[in-house]
């Protein structure tokens, strides 16, 4: 069994779980602040074509008693002494459809709900040195653009959730996204809002004040048939470029 969590803009939790819901193989568990998790019998590399969330991890670990004293920093790490993350290395291999190297570079994502007396830097920092020391070979990189896999650490209140992104990339980071203009949506909200409003194959999708294109890029994954404009000529040449 593979155990998953899926990282989603508060507010669309219940959007997201449909979402998975609705994938094969795919059995949704419990919602929460941000997250949903799920279970399912082997890796499928469909997983990935989930929009709606802004990431997907093999579940890890679970810690509780986390607390928001700096004492939790060397909790954190000895916790992170514990893990295995090499049977999520090859899931993630499973679903992209190719092999993690044996020795990844890897890059240490954390957030927090609720005050603390250390910063996410420290955090990174704290179960990296572990992991390094637990997986040699391993190497921990700042930046997420170079590293072959991302362990997550999502903390609410004292219950830090472990997470391997699936993915190399976040999910939410599309790739035809490549012009913004201000208030421009993020692509999870705008599938988001494209889910909720039931969008079929071939229906006409019209968004008169379309900014930089998002909501209609969204709307074309989900085979609708998209017309758009906007009174700024900026915003028309930013959602002709990312469309």
């Amino acid at each position: 069994m593979v155990d998953l969590f899926a990282v989603t803009t508060r507010g669309l939790e219940t959007v997201s779980a449909a979402e998975m819901a609705a994938l094969s193989g795919l059995t949704v568990g419990t919602t929460g602040y941000r997250r949903v998790t799920a279970r399912a019998a082997a890796p499928d590399p469909a997983w990935l074509s989930l929009r709606t969330i802004d990431d997907l991890f093999a579940d890890v670990a679970t810690w509780e008693a986390i607390g928001p004293e700096r004492a939790a920093l060397t909790t954190l790490e000895t916790c992170s002494a514990r893990l295995d993350l090499r049977p999520a290395a090859m899931t993630c291999g499973a679903v992209r459809g190719r092999l993690v190297l044996r020795a990844p570079a890897f890059s240490v994502t954390a957030n927090f709900v609720g005050r603390r007396n250390y910063t996410s830097d420290e955090i990174k920092l704290a179960c990296a040195r572990a992991i390094e020391d637990r997986h040699r070979g391993w190497t921990y990189t700042p930046d997420d653009r170079k590293a072959d896999l991302n362990v997550r650490v999502f903390l609410e209140h004292a219950t830090a959730h472990i997470g391997v992104r699936l993915s190399r990339n976040p999910l939410q980071n599309r790739p035809y996204k490549q012009e913004h203009v201000p208030g421009s949506l993020r692509p999870p909200v705008a599938a988001a809002m494209v889910w909720l409003a039931g969008v079929l194959p071939g229906e006409r999708v019209l968004d008169p004040c379309c900014g930089a294109g998002t909501l209609l890029v969204e709307a074309a994954y989900r085979g609708g048939h998209v017309l758009g404009g906007d009174p700024d000529r900026t915003a028309l040449v930013a959602a002709r470029s990312n469309a």
